[in-house]
């Protein structure tokens, strides 16, 4: 299965930051679980916390075609929240689940400094953990089947991964809470 950039970034991220994780296609093939489940993307293993399932969801930025919106595209799809609330339920109550919406920066005028660079692209990476995404969405298109998080709801709920999976960070904090660049 060929991987896509924002999951390359993810990865080198997570190498970056010291934090084990497995690609869920390596361990597809071992896990009995429920026929027609939407797969998610990875197993990452904080070294503080539960195991994590994680769904990548790459999205662009690009320059001056977030104004008037937040920015941060948070869109799901119905089958994504399926999948992995009934992933969530297979691996049992000492795993978690989540979106990591891994953002690519592009355009002349994207920030450097502060980001993860991979292959000459600037990337950063926001957590919403599945019961806060669930608590706070909202319909986006119901022909398309996708859902969102409001701006506001977002800035509550989302986290900065390596604020949430290295010893030396914790607690986890809202993006809203922390000085951190997303």
């Amino acid at each position: 299965m060929s991987r896509v950039h924002y999951e390359m970034a993810f990865e080198a991220h997570l190498e970056q930051i010291h934090v084990p994780f497995v690609r869920a296609e390596a361990a597809r093939r071992h896990v009995v679980g429920q026929a027609g489940l939407k797969f998610f993307d990875y197993v990452v293993y904080p070294p503080t916390g539960r195991a994590i399932l994680v769904d990548v969801k790459g999205r662009k930025r690009s320059d001056g075609a977030d104004r008037g919106r937040s920015g941060f595209d948070t869109w799901v799809t119905r089958r994504d929240l399926d999948g992995l609330s009934g992933w969530r339920q297979v691996f049992g109550p000492n795993f978690d689940a989540g979106f990591v919406f891994s953002y690519w920066w592009a355009g002349p005028s994207a920030p450097r400094r502060g980001l993860m660079q991979l292959a000459g692209r600037s990337y950063s990476f926001l957590l919403i953990l599945l019961p806060d995404y669930l608590e706070h969405q909202r319909e986006r298109s119901p022909r398309w089947g996708t859902v969102h998080l409001r701006r506001d709801s977002m800035m509550q709920i989302a986290r900065v991964p390596e604020e949430c999976w290295t010893a030396s960070r914790d607690p986890c904090r809202a993006v809203g809470a922390t000085t951190a660049r997303v």
